[in-house]
């Protein structure tokens, strides 16, 4: 009679509440796999870039002593690669196969302000100039909020990321704030 029954399992991963964040993809089983697959081969990719950056800057750090302040950058390319890997479509799924659900939400929840971190503290280490508390307070903001997804359970710590993400905006614009200053100051020592 042309009629179908569909039964749908719902979770969008979001440790808060059900529903879709994005529309469902209908076709034919051939197509979606090969979607996927796509999907796949690219974040591998961007996983492998991310990686082998953090590695060449690893390598960097250690082997120049003037070149340490390049082991922040390191690691928050190292954050990057795994926050990329642990997201859709989850190829963190096939590189860490017998991960335990609460440390991969830790990881995944953690690596957004150890980035915001790293990156802080690698501008202030490169530019050899940073205000004293904005850049104390992104330190502190970020370190209490990797704390709070260790510690509390995910659906409190899923909430705190969205006034997270907010502050975040706040610590993006202190790293340019910061650039632009430092890059002034330097131009005009150059003249």
């Amino acid at each position: 009679d042309g009629t179908a029954e569909i039964i749908i399992n719902v979770s969008n991963f979001t440790n808060r509440r059900g529903g879709f964040n994005t529309p469902f993809t209908f076709g034919k089983i051939e197509y979606i796999q090969k979607r996927f697959g796509y999907d796949l081969i690219l974040n591998a990719i961007i996983f492998a870039v991310t990686f082998s950056i953090a590695g060449f800057f690893f390598a960097l750090g250690i082997s120049y002593k003037r070149f340490l302040f390049m082991l922040w950058f390191a690691a928050a390319c190292l954050a990057m690669g795994l926050r990329h890997c642990l997201f859709y479509p989850h190829i963190g799924c096939f590189i860490f196969p017998s991960i335990d659900d609460r440390l991969h939400f830790i990881i995944r929840y953690s690596t957004f302000p150890l980035l915001i971190i790293f990156f802080t503290v690698f501008v202030k280490k490169t530019l050899e100039f940073c205000y004293k508390i904005p850049y104390i307070a992104v330190i502190a903001v970020s370190a209490l909020y990797t704390l709070s997804t260790i510690v509390l359970p995910p659906y409190l710590s899923s909430r705190i990321l969205i006034v997270y993400q907010i502050i975040s905006l706040f610590c993006i614009a202190n790293a340019l704030v910061i650039a632009s200053v430092s890059l002034k100051k330097k131009h005009v020592y150059a003249l």
